[in-house]
């Protein structure tokens, strides 16, 4: 027997499963984080389908999932700073909307923002935040 295989023959190997292989959908939603453990103000960093994501809370209790990279130097976003409802980079500060755009960068101006990152749709249901 594999040793990655438990005795029910269904692959338990660390390998992030990518959703394509495995037969789910990409368009249904999958559980990511238990509600009590994303905190009003607060990056909490999780993953979707093995892709690093981070889920924030704002001060007005809205949801909101991105992956979690910075799209300037990649540092984790979870490590961020949520104020204004928006996430904000702990590495040079760029600010993150909930749609994954870039608002402000400190030393560039308004007409001179990047892209952003990549947003996932998400909300919560019976306790559980859902991707």
């Amino acid at each position: 027997m594999n040793p990655v295989t438990n005795p029910t023959g269904i692959d338990a190997s660390p390998v992030p499963a990518n959703l394509r292989t495995i037969g789910s959908h990409p368009d249904h939603r999958y559980p990511v984080a238990w509600l009590h453990e994303v905190k009003r103000e607060r990056a909490f960093a999780s993953s979707f389908p093995g892709n690093p994501i981070v889920i924030v809370r704002t001060d007005t209790g809205d949801l909101f999932a991105l992956e979690d990279r910075c799209a300037h130097r990649q540092v984790l976003l979870s490590k961020g700073v949520v104020r204004d409802c928006h996430l904000h980079c702990c590495y040079h500060g760029w600010s993150y909307h909930s749609s994954g755009r870039c608002l402000h960068v400190p030393y560039l101006g308004k007409d001179k923002l990047p892209n952003g990152v990549r947003a996932y749709p998400c909300c919560e249901l019976d306790g559980v935040v859902l991707v």
